[in-house]
This record gives C-alpha cells, sequence and structure tokens, in this order.
C-alpha cells in the first residue's frame, strides 16, 4: 500500500447553531476527509497509484415529504437546507471517484465522527469496502463490537457509541478509472 502524505484543511463549521470542529487528518490512500463536515459539497483530490481519487463528503438528513400524490415519504436533504436539533439523525457521506486514467488499489477512508455528534451504532456501510472503527482518534482500529476502551475503573471495556472517534474504510477492489462509489455512516446531533 502506497501512502501519500498531506493534511486536509483544518476548520469548523456550524449547522442549527452546534459547533461542529473540523479536524486534521492525512489525505492521500489514507484518505481522510475532515474537510469540514458541515460544509456540504467539501471535496479533496488525492493520487493513488497511479489513479486519482477524488473524495466528496455530503451531509444529509432524511425529512419527510409528501409527494404530488399527497403520500408521505422519506427523502435525504442536504441537513444545511433544513431544520437540524439535538437528537436528529444525520448521514454523512464519502463519495469517491476514480479521475486518473489507470486503477487505484488499497484505497483507504479515515472519517473522524464530527463533533458534537454521536455514530449511530451499526450505521457505518460501504460496497466492497473492509469497515474497522476507533475509540482512540484513529490510532488503532477494530471491527465494530470489538472496539474497546479502558474504563474509568481501569478495566477494558466494549467501547459505546459515543465513544467511537473514528471510521476506517478499506476499499477491498481495484477502483477502475471512471469508476464512482460511496461509504457512509449515520451519526446523532447530541443533545
Amino acid at each position: 500500500m502506497k501512502t501519500l502524505m498531506g493534511y486536509a484543511r483544518t476548520g469548523s463549521a456550524s449547522v442549527a447553531g452546534f459547533y461542529f470542529p473540523c479536524r486534521p487528518v492525512r489525505a492521500g490512500i489514507i484518505a481522510g476527509l475532515a474537510l469540514g463536515f458541515f460544509i456540504f459539497s467539501s471535496a479533496i483530490s488525492i493520487a493513488a497509484d497511479g489513479g486519482r481519487i477524488v473524495l466528496t463528503s455530503i451531509i444529509e438528513k432524511e425529512v419527510l415529504v409528501k409527494d404530488k400524490d399527497g403520500k408521505e415519504k422519506l427523502e435525504r436533504m442536504e441537513a444545511g437546507k433544513v431544520k437540524n436539533v439535538p437528537g436528529d439523525e444525520i448521514i454523512i457521506s464519502v463519495n469517491y471517484e476514480n479521475t486518473g486514467k489507470s486503477e487505484s488499489r488499497e484505497v483507504v477512508i479515515n472519517n473522524p465522527i464530527p463533533g458534537g455528534t454521536v455514530y449511530k451504532a451499526g450505521s457505518a456501510e460501504g460496497a466492497s469496502s473492509m469497515i474497522l472503527l476507533s475509540a482512540d482518534g484513529g490510532r488503532t482500529f477494530e471491527s465494530e463490537g470489538k472496539v474497546s476502551i479502558i474504563g474509568t475503573d481501569g478495566r477494558v471495556r466494549k467501547a459505546l457509541p459515543e465513544e467511537i472517534t473514528n471510521i476506517k474504510w478499506t476499499i477491498t477492489k481495484e477502483i477502475k478509472p471512471e469508476e464512482m462509489g460511496s461509504v457512509s455512516f449515520r451519526a446523532i446531533i447530541k443533545k
């Protein structure tokens, strides 16, 4: 696996008055997307094994809307365009595309959980990817349900959803030129 160095910019953003710090993370094959979780079409481009991977993040919320026949249905809308209150569930997606002329292999996306939110257990997904979680700021990763921390009593215990700090997806297939994909997870806005 080739590791390219670089950092996404550090910043912060807010939605509905909530402050969400954005942490710096490595970009490259380890393509952390901390470009501003609530800046709704953030993008970063990286070179990866001859390919060029462009990452775009989007934060959405499912809202109940009526269709033309008056039937209610859930529809995803950009979180910045709808009211967000503590307890609301948001969907954080990272879309990737190989804009290069050759395949990219072993692409890793390491995404911190936005400040002011809590990871929703079991919600991380991504086709053709291995998904791991961290409770120590991304220093170590384990599969969901196996992430552990040392409790206040000094004993090792399973991490709670609110203790998850990062999600890492390793794309397990070659990403061909012009191929696109997406990974995502859900988070709850803290009360």
